[in-house]
């Protein structure tokens, strides 16, 4: 990632921090996956646009949506720690000291754990199949840095079709369009072109 980039990535954090501590402000719902993959959409558009190779394009795609979602849900964790603390009659100064001596052990822990997690099941690095741990978070985190950047998905497997086209069937939208307007809907959201009645 080029300094322009990681300065990019950090605003759009930033921005984004606000928006979600806003959001769990007033509805109690933390939006990080919507920030994090509107953080990807917008990095995939920045190497489209320059040319990158794409598996350069795809990490940083990943490495500035990681950084969008982890500022956003951090912000957002300690605004409700600290909507608690109020809530509790605590003293925001202390919390705050509290949240940097955990982040502090967590900075050397969390790393630790990974690794020693990493050498008890490698196919979590390595992705080799069959794996015990199947990680569907950043399957969808991957298929929207191939999105972003290929501007399209790989065909799914025949048998995801049926259950993608009942989605896409119980969605009102889909079912008023159905209703109004008779076409044939395809099923865009699973990568290929496909009825939606087979």
């Amino acid at each position: 990632m080029l300094s322009g980039e990681s300065v990019l990535a950090f605003l759009l954090a930033f921005l984004f921090s606000f928006i979600s501590v806003q959001s769990t402000g007033d509805t109690d719902i933390n939006p990080t996956t919507v920030v994090a993959k509107s953080s990807q959409i917008i990095f995939g558009g920045l190497s489209k646009g320059r040319g990158e190779g794409e598996a350069s394009a795809q990490r940083m795609n990943l490495v500035a949506g990681a950084v969008a979602g982890c500022a956003a849900g951090q912000a957002t964790d300690m605004t409700g720690d600290l909507k608690t603390g109020h809530l509790l009659g605590a003293k925001p100064n202390v919390q705050f000291a509290a949240q940097l001596f955990g982040a502090t052990i967590a900075l050397f822990l969390a790393p630790g754990l990974f690794i020693l997690f990493a050498i008890a099941s490698p196919c979590i690095i390595t992705g080799e199949t069959p794996c015990t741990y199947s990680a569907p978070s950043a399957a969808a985190w991957v298929a929207v840095a191939k999105v972003s950047v290929r501007g399209r998905l790989s065909p799914l497997n025949a048998n995801a079709l049926p259950g993608c086209h009942r989605s896409q069937a119980s969605h009102p939208p889909f079912l008023w369009i159905h209703r109004h307007r008779p076409l044939n809907i395809r099923g865009h959201c699973c990568g290929r072109e496909a009825p939606l009645d087979s």
